[in-house]
């Protein structure tokens, strides 16, 4: 078995599941958090799974996709939350919605909250424009399952190098969008967004992704994402049940 310190394992909570033994079967069974959908949860459940998440030294990703949802995971006390593009009624992708949630946060946005977008990012150009809009982190999954190489598709995401097979050290793989590759070019020896990373489907891809986190920690003299935990309490909100 092959350890993957840098990957985070998800549960996904929904309104069927009874909030505490879940909970502590994701946290027993390894996972770092737990994903908490605020459009299949009500006030008072929201705020019950974050407690017994915290209680647990898990800081969970709250997922939100309207103004209206941003409002009531922030009312909540949300500390992680995910902007998800995709549209899970009809599963369309409007790449604006993030951009537009943000918008409508303004300033009751607390410092230090961690933004994340999801769904529909495809190149280095989507990551630096989510990180212009305010977010810290994205999420990966069909665009890795659809690369050719899912190792240097992460590489371009990040804004790294990565060399060509076969090819002289330092070459950089060309990527389907010619202007993230040149982005990818100039942003040689920054350190970017972090990116979670999802649709790997070889255990080489999955080492390769998982050395690359290690190295990346070591060159910021830090440790890998997540390797800081907080606790604290779900707070209530104004006119929240939770």
């Amino acid at each position: 078995m092959v350890s993957l310190p840098c990957f985070k394992l998800f549960l996904l909570l929904t309104h069927h599941n009874p909030p505490p033994p879940k909970v502590y079967e994701a946290r027993v069974h390894g996972a770092d958090t737990c994903l908490l959908i605020v459009a299949i949860l009500s006030d008072a459940r929201l705020c019950a799974l974050m407690q017994c998440c915290r209680h647990l030294d898990m800081e969970p990703l709250v997922e939100v996709a309207t103004p209206g949802e941003m409002q009531r995971a922030l009312a909540a006390g949300a500390r992680v939350i995910g902007i998800n593009n995709r549209n899970l009624k009809d599963f369309s992708v409007d790449p604006n919605t993030t951009n537009s949630v943000i918008a409508s946060a303004g300033r009751g946005m607390p410092a230090g909250t961690i933004v994340c977008a999801l769904s529909g990012i495809n190149t280095r150009l989507d990551v630096q424009r989510y990180r212009t809009a305010g977010c810290k982190a994205v999420l990966v999954g069909e665009a890795l399952m659809r690369a050719r190489d899912p190792v240097a598709k992460i590489a371009h995401l990040r804004g790294l190098p990565s060399p060509q097979p076969g090819g002289p050290p330092g070459a950089v793989v060309a990527d389907d969008d010619a202007a993230g590759a040149l982005q990818l070019r100039q942003s040689k020896g920054r350190l970017p967004l972090l990116v979670k990373i999802c649709g790997l489907k070889r255990a080489s891809d999955a080492v390769a992704a998982a050395a690359a986190a290690h190295r990346a920690a070591r060159a910021r003299g830090g440790r890998t994402a997540g390797g800081a935990r907080r606790r604290g309490r779900c707070r209530r909100g104004r006119g929240g049940r939770g």
